[in-house]
């Protein structure tokens, strides 16, 4: 049974990728750090004892690959060489084939860190966006205020949108992000032109909205969502 070259390939891929920053080629070794890469045997040969036959699969970025353009043929047969090189010490195993090809799972190169949260959000706490008329801003606030108690960060528009950016823009990033809506149905809420559009984004994407009872009854889509009794109780009881 095959072992040596499948058991060694990651060391032999990182010694070739070390000798070629060495030798100057970077970007070489930079593909071969940076891919994905696995053996696949295609042919066996009783000869001497068993030959096996295999090609070296790597997956690099759809952006290296169009990168390497035409290129790719000459880049395989040089690397084959390569490893031809390195592997003559497994006499019952060789490489017939190199194959460099695009996969969407591999970041591109140079991307750049993963994107952050956006920075209303506390990292590692449950995002609440937190529907209201202008006139509630207080009770809003005092509400996000308590529910930090419990690992909760409240966004309150207008209040935590930083004033260099575009506050349209801020809001529908926060909707795009939360991960429920809380809706303070208070007289004028079902009037405003903007909270029914906040509530429509939470339904259309799936998330929970919680409908919290100020004077007004849940209606239109958020009229299924069994609503929270909140009028005439403090904030830090309708965070509970």
């Amino acid at each position: 049974m095959p072992g040596g070259l499948e058991e060694d390939i990651s060391k032999i891929v990182a010694t070739l990728a070390e000798l070629l920053e060495v030798q100057g080629d970077s970007d070489t070794a930079q593909l071969l750090r940076q891919s994905e890469f696995g053996l696949e045997q295609t042919d066996y040969d009783n000869w001497n004892g068993g030959t096996y036959t295999y090609s070296l699969l790597f997956k690099v970025s759809t952006r290296r690959f169009a990168e390497l353009g035409d290129g790719v043929s000459s880049l395989e047969e040089q690397l084959l060489a390569r490893f031809d090189q390195m592997t003559r010490v497994y006499p019952n195993e060789h490489l017939g084939s190199i194959i460099i090809t695009p996969s969407l799972d591999v970041p591109d190169a140079g991307s750049g860190p993963p994107p952050t949260e956006p920075a209303f959000w506390t990292p590692g706490e449950f995002k609440l966006f937190i529907s209201h008329v202008s006139a509630e801003k207080i009770l809003a606030s005092n509400i996000a205020t308590a529910l930090r108690l419990y690992g909760v960060t409240g966004f309150v528009a207008h209040e935590d949108i930083e004033p260099t950016k575009e506050w349209e823009d801020e809001i529908i990033l926060a909707l795009n992000t939360m991960d429920a809506c809380l809706a303070l149905l208070t007289p004028g809420f079902d009037t405003s032109r903007w909270t029914g559009q906040e509530v429509g984004v939470a339904v259309g994407r799936g998330v929970l909205v919680i409908p919290a009872k100020l004077g007004l009854d849940p209606y239109g889509f958020i009229g299924r969502y069994q609503a929270l009794p909140a009028l005439g109780k403090p904030p830090e009881v309708v965070a509970l």
